[in-house]
């Protein structure tokens, strides 16, 4: 269902109140507008595994600011699963501490979800650092420069990506979720 329609009331409100947004009239915002105001500001994860599927990797803290239509995440290493004691070294070696810029943008269209319509959203990554500097070349193929596709709700304080698979990874337009994420939640800081 494509949804460039008016504003947030265009929707139903989904769970418990939450807020699906809309976005502009047009996917692409002008005179400065920023595609989605309830966004802006800090929000982060809580302490996680950092790769659930590798549990001696430590675990992650994510943060992630956003600022007009532009973004900045943190990622944070630790040792414990309160996220208290950072790790030594980190990922590869290379670093406790991961941080991605770039922009955000509305794509035409929307994903029928368990909240209903909610709208297509990418984020592309115009820089990645390891602790505050630039990746070192043997790593650079690891910390591409790319578009994640996904798809976005917000509900009060918190909001919510797609769901990533094998099938739908958010690599592309096309294997875009279409389910989300209920259980790692960004959270309004």
């Amino acid at each position: 269902m494509d949804n460039r329609g008016g504003g947030a009331g265009d929707l139903d409100a989904g769970l418990d109140g939450g807020q699906v947004l809309t976005g502009n009239e047009s996917p692409t915002p002008s005179d400065g507008a920023v595609y989605f105001p309830e966004l802006q500001g800090l929000w982060s994860r809580d302490c996680e595994y950092y790769d659930p599927d590798e549990l001696g990797d430590g675990y992650s803290l994510s943060r992630i600011t956003i600022t007009g239509n532009a973004f900045k995440t943190n990622t944070s290493i630790y040792s414990d699963s309160n996220c208290l004691t950072l790790l030594e070294r980190g990922f590869l070696q290379a670093g406790i501490s991961f941080q991605t810029a770039g922009i955000l943008s509305r794509a035409d269209g929307s994903a029928d979800t368990s909240v209903g319509s909610v709208p297509f959203f990418d984020f592309t990554t115009q820089e990645n650092t390891i602790d505050e500097e630039p990746v070192i070349a043997s790593l650079a193929n690891l910390f591409a420069v790319e578009t994640a596709y996904e798809i976005v709700y917000v509900d009060g304080r918190a909001f919510y990506l797609g769901i990533n698979s094998e099938a739908l990874d958010g690599s592309s337009p096309e294997t875009r979720s279409t389910a989300l994420d209920f259980e790692h939640p960004y959270n309004r800081r």
